[in-house]
């Protein structure tokens, strides 16, 4: 897999190892967002002599902060009861929530399945905004990443997270971590999005690209702020 282009660019891979992976059809996942209810049921005394009554308490649990992954086409991409993506439509996921973990989840959803979907053409419209000159570019980014997959070449999952800048109720840019073909490295891939009509868009090109030399394992860390993509949103 090779980024050619600023939203996509990585460094020729100078690893032994290069991941190919049985075709992958694409699947449109249908995610059913549950709120679950607990019911306690405790017996009360009276003292009227009508016998013991029955107290009912409904306890509402709060949407769970876990991802789960499913596969899209040639990626994995991660889904959160809290966060979202809370609607599927065709090739395309929207709704997330308006906070910083929505942010980033609309991001890396949005960007990875123009990526990785044919017949995209309704999440452009609905869901990239920008000046026409970025998006073009953004549009030519996507279509050299596609021609640079093997038939059968799946794109390795997202491991990290970090902030590019400061967080906002209006635009978020996020870094995220991707591995490469060497054990020891991965690439970084910026991706901005804004908060328009009640939802997160792409904005190509926002806040710049991300470094284009590789990144040493190691400095994944907390420390240096990344946030690891595991069980549950860290």
């Amino acid at each position: 897999m090779s980024f050619t282009t600023p939203e996509f660019r990585r460094p020729q891979a100078t690893g032994p190892r290069r991941t190919i992976l049985a075709l992958v059809a694409v699947c449109t996942v249908l995610v059913a967002f549950l709120v679950a209810t607990i019911v306690v049921v405790s017996q009360r005394d009276t003292n009227d002599g009508d016998g013991g009554g029955t107290s009912i308490e409904t306890v509402t649990q709060a949407p769970s902060t876990a991802i789960t992954w499913q596969v899209v086409g040639r990626a994995e991409l991660p889904f959160s009861e809290a966060a979202g993506p809370y609607e599927l439509d065709g090739v395309s996921a929207r709704g997330f929530a308006h906070t910083e973990i929505g942010a980033v989840l609309a991001a890396w959803q949005i960007a990875l399945r123009l990526s990785v979907l044919s017949g995209t053409d309704d999440i452009y419209e609905r869901q990239v905004v920008g000046d026409r000159e970025a998006v073009d570019a953004f549009r030519l980014s996507v279509a050299d990443l596609q021609a640079s997959l093997e038939p059968d070449q799946q794109l390795p999952r997202v491991v990290a997270w970090r902030s590019a800048r400061p967080y906002s109720d209006y635009a978020a840019s996020t870094d995220f971590a991707v591995p490469t073909d060497s054990d020891d490295a991965v690439t970084v891939i910026r991706f901005s999005v804004v908060w328009i009509g009640g939802d997160w868009k792409l904005q190509p090109g926002l806040y710049g690209d991300a470094p284009a030399d590789e990144v040493p394992q190691a400095e994944i860390s907390a420390e240096r702020g990344w946030h690891l993509f595991e069980g549950a949103l860290q």
